[in-house]
């Protein structure tokens, strides 16, 4: 996957995470109007002998670093005591119902109530590389043969932290939103499968992948500037899964044991030799 320069665009997207920031954006001017902040915290975890979140097999247990993992926060708001929405993207498979609870109430100690169900969400890239046990979930609990404190510990702490890092980074700042296509990056996983949808449906797509990624750019409204490096990593803050099927860029070989990231991720990091933020 080569790496792509996106230019304007202010097309929304389906996908109910775009819409929600993509709202956000529109209206906005470019001139630091709004506060932003960022904030990143290792979330790396067990890289030994602990069974890796994806792929449901039993023989894949850590052994090995390969790329650290992050928790990564992003942070908008109308003005110091007006409204706000904060995103954790975490290098995981995916985040918890327990997660999300843990950390309100740690946010809710913390700050009151200022960040809430309301107006935080965390996700994961869905990377098949990092560690597991962390989902209070029976099912996904199987092949980590039961739940793994440690794994769930180092998540909670890493997104904790880099909401806490967001917060106190809040500055004037803008965002951008961008579009653009990444062909050849992805297959649909099951293309009879979806043979089955209606034709009708069908014929709103022009293939049975969705190649589009939108873009989200944070800017510091002082100096003009990308936040840090941190804006860099913005580019994975938000990819397409709309209809038909999503770019499945997240894959990693499923007798990988080595603790890594998303295929997308390091693609950014090929592509602009980041520190990964």
């Amino acid at each position: 996957m080569n790496p792509i320069e996106l230019v304007g665009s202010s097309k929304m997207m389906e996908n109910h995470v775009i819409v929600v920031l993509g709202l956000l954006v529109c209206g906005w001017s470019c001139h630091g109007e709004y506060l932003i902040g960022v904030g990143s915290y290792d979330m790396t975890g067990p890289a030994a002998d602990v069974n890796m979140m994806g792929y449901a097999n039993l023989e894949q247990n850590t052994a090995g670093i390969h790329f650290r993992l992050r928790a990564r926060t992003f942070i908008v708001g109308e003005s110091p005591d007006g409204p706000r929405f904060v995103f954790v993207n975490l290098d995981a498979g995916m985040a918890s119902q327990l997660l999300t609870i843990k950390v309100l109430e740690r946010l809710n100690s913390r700050f009151g109530n200022l960040y809430s169900e309301e107006n935080v969400a965390i996700s994961g890239t869905h990377t098949h590389g990092g560690p597991g046990g962390y989902l209070q979930y029976l099912v996904y609990s199987v092949t980590s043969l039961g739940f793994v404190k440690q794994s769930f510990d180092v998540i909670a702490d890493a997104i904790e932290e880099s909401i806490i890092q967001a917060h106190n980074n809040l500055k004037p700042g803008s965002v951008y939103m961008n579009i653009g296509e990444v062909k050849d990056a992805g297959i649909n996983r099951s293309p009879s499968a979806y043979l089955q949808n209606p034709a009708d449906e069908r014929a709103r797509y022009p293939s049975n992948v969705d190649t589009e990624m939108s873009v989200l750019r944070f800017v510091d409204g002082e100096s003009g500037e990308r936040q840090l490096s941190r804006a860099k990593a913005s580019k994975i803050l938000v990819s397409s899964t709309a209809a038909p099927t999503p770019v499945y860029m997240t894959v990693v070989v499923a007798d990988i044991v080595v603790v890594t990231l998303t295929t997308m991720m390091v693609a950014i990091w090929q592509g602009h030799q980041t520190d990964l933020w």
